[in-house]
């Protein structure tokens, strides 16, 4: 099988659609109910996802 290098410029979309593949439940229903558009970087949908999930967020 041969190995293509993603260009640099496709690295960002790739990694972003690439992340809903690995969720399931209530993470891939989160991700898809992001509004279009507003994902503007892999660290920025990260980030939103930490925020979402994060134990800290967690009433005790």
């Amino acid at each position: 099988m041969e190995i293509n290098p993603i260009p640099e410029k496709l690295k960002e979309a790739c990694l972003c659609k690439g992340f809903g593949s690995t969720l399931t439940g209530s993470a891939l229903k989160w991700l898809l109910s992001l509004p279009p558009y507003s994902i503007t970087s892999f660290a920025n949908l990260v980030n939103l996802f930490n925020n979402q999930f994060s134990c800290k967020n967690l009433k005790d």
